[in-house]
């Protein structure tokens, strides 16, 4: 912000707390109330640009007309303004020909949206999921294969949690260095927040801000802590090891095989972000439906071919409708 030269006549604090607001409403999802926060500093003369984390209040702008939200020196929905999508962290591994088609896709299922074609923009999406297992979030910008879902916004307030397994030397240390460092960066100290993450990172430690979360980097799959379901210990192990012996490899048939048989004769889910698995009792995912044929120019989903009249059927069916048995247990044919 500039106060030097305010306009609105608010203090530069009053306007930091207004906006840490509307930042903890738009985690929370409570998009109403953001929208109200930008409204109040708009109508005091504060104008706020989102995608540069900017304010001013000395009267001018940031390139838009309205002040609200549009990116500066573009027009909503150019060509310029539309950011490409990204495989989620949380997805499962596909090989390289594999994200070519899906990320070929997913572009042209946004540049389908942005032409207002939203009957090819949703044959897309279900060949994308019929496909390749693959499921969208336009708001995240993000794409994922599995049934994991997307996560959303981190609760900035939770603590810090191990995930994963590994050794630590000094686990309170490393505790204490985390809360250190979430701390540094409430009050803004991002320096001090960067040297303790250098710290941490020399101790073979990494930290998740997203997922508030931190983990041994290079530890071996392990078990979640907490899940003392009974179950094959040594035989889930081996398999879990197998499958990622596959996956570096790059033998992703054999790694999804081995999931399948994980989830469905143990009941044991992986996750591969923290290099954990559970006994969560959860089945394998059902074999997705076979997707329509499309054409290239335009997409236009291909007609089945009609069903054979049941004459044959009707032929071979007893008359009216009653089983062999009733038929037989009657002394006169029923007429």
């Amino acid at each position: 912000g500039n106060s030097d030269s305010s306009q609105s006549g608010m203090g530069v604090d009053e306007i930091d707390a207004i906006l840490a607001e509307r930042l903890q409403c738009k985690f929370r999802r409570d998009f109403q109330r953001a929208d109200a926060l930008q409204e109040e500093l708009f109508s005091m003369g504060v104008r706020v640009h989102d995608g540069l984390k900017l304010w001013r209040d000395d009267g001018g702008g940031f390139g838009d007309e309205m002040g609200r939200n549009a990116k500066a020196g573009r027009q909503r929905n150019s060509r310029q303004d539309r950011a490409t999508y990204t495989m989620d962290p949380d997805s499962d591994d596909v090989d390289d020909d594999e994200k070519i088609e899906i990320e070929k896709l997913v572009a042209q299922r946004l540049e389908a949206k942005f032409e207002r074609d939203y009957a090819t923009a949703d044959q897309i999406r279900e060949q994308l999921q019929n496909e390749y297992d693959v499921k969208v979030d336009d708001r995240k910008r993000k794409w994922m294969v599995g049934d994991r879902p997307f996560r959303g916004a981190p609760d900035l307030n939770a603590p810090y949690t191990r995930r994963g397994g590994g050794d630590v030397e000094d686990v309170a240390k490393v505790e204490e260095l985390v809360e250190e460092r979430a701390d540094a960066k409430a009050r803004r100290d991002y320096a001090a927040a960067d040297a303790i993450r250098d710290q941490l990172n020399a101790m073979g430690i990494s930290v998740d801000d997203r997922s508030r979360e931190w983990r041994v980097a290079d530890a071996p799959y392990a078990r979640a802590r907490g899940d003392s379901a009974s179950v094959d210990v040594a035989t889930v192990e081996a398999l879990v090891a197998e499958r990622s012996s596959a996956k570096i490899a790059g033998e992703y048939d054999t790694a999804d095989a081995i999931r399948d048989r994980l989830r469905t004769e143990f009941g044991v889910s992986v996750d591969d972000r923290v290099k954990e698995w559970v006994v969560d009792g959860r089945p394998a995912a059902a074999p997705a439906a076979p997707a329509p044929v499309v054409d290239d120019e335009p997409f236009v989903v291909v007609d089945a071919p009609a069903a054979e009249e049941p004459a044959a059927a009707a032929e071979e069916a007893p008359a009216g409708g009653q089983s062999e048995e009733e038929l037989s247990a009657l002394t006169v044919p029923a007429l």
